[in-house]
């Protein structure tokens, strides 16, 4: 694996309004706030994964995190993914972690889904972490 591999590792999905309709959230409460922005910084990057959108893909990550993940990276991943599980289907939440944070963060967290393919089902992790108010993502997987 690569060294950015763990952010990079990501699915295909069929339609826009596919996995907004289709997430189920356990009976979490924690995070509430955070959860929101996680599950639409998930939502716009399987959009982005969809239309093969590398600047979509990245927009919300914290730029010292994807230095040398290029676009051609990012191909080469949305390929293997759809190859590996087949088109996204639907997730459910199962709940967040705090996460180490560096000093220049206020806030760490990661989030976690079961996630449905057509051809399997995995764990989607997202990672975001808070600097001066604005939140980023630093991780993105599917396992």
């Amino acid at each position: 694996m690569s060294e950015h591999t763990e952010h990079t590792e990501h699915t295909e999905h069929t339609e826009h309004t596919e996995h907004t309709e289709h997430t189920e959230h356990t009976e979490h409460t924690e995070h509430t706030e955070e959860l929101e922005i996680a599950e639409k910084y998930l939502t716009d990057m399987l959009d982005a994964d969809l239309a093969g959108d590398y600047k979509g893909f990245i927009k919300y990550f914290d730029k010292s995190d994807i230095d040398n993940f290029k676009e051609s990276d990012f191909l080469k991943d949305v390929k293997q993914m759809k190859e590996d599980l087949g088109i996204y289907k639907s997730r459910t939440y199962l709940g967040s972690l705090n996460d180490l944070k560096r000093e220049d963060q206020s806030r760490c967290l990661r989030f976690v889904w079961r996630a449905v393919y057509e051809k399997n089902e995995a764990f989607i992790t997202v990672g975001i972490h808070q600097v001066n108010g604005a939140w980023y993502v630093n991780e993105s997987r599917v396992s």
